[in-house]
């Protein structure tokens, strides 16, 4: 099954609309920057994003940040975010694409 997804671009520093077949390399694929592991990192609502939780340690593939309004928290590098079922398997996201785009900021990486 496909769902259609967001991907967090901090390298184009934009975000877009993707097709995110099910299975974990596959969203390992869509973060990239070598990402073997991901986190959920928050929910909005129905939505969960995933980021690279080892990005820390390859501070080499570090391409830049993001944040939303009013989060203490600066995520690094890209992300995926999916929708979520009651059960808690992903979904197509429920996030509207220009509402995301009108409140994230971008950081560079340093």
């Amino acid at each position: 099954m496909v769902r259609r997804a967001i991907k967090i671009d901090v390298e184009q520093k934009d975000c877009y609309y993707i097709d995110l077949p099910k299975g974990l390399q596959n969203i390992y694929d869509a973060i990239g920057n070598g990402c073997n592991l991901i986190e959920c990192a928050t929910y909005v609502g129905t939505n969960a994003f995933y980021v690279d939780e080892e990005i820390c340690f390859r501070p080499s593939d570090v391409k830049g940040g993001w944040a939303l309004p009013n989060s203490p928290q600066v995520y690094v590098n890209n992300s995926v975010i999916v929708g979520t079922t009651e059960e808690g398997e992903d979904d197509h996201v429920q996030l509207d694409l220009n509402y995301l785009k009108a409140i994230i900021t971008f950081y560079n990486a340093k």
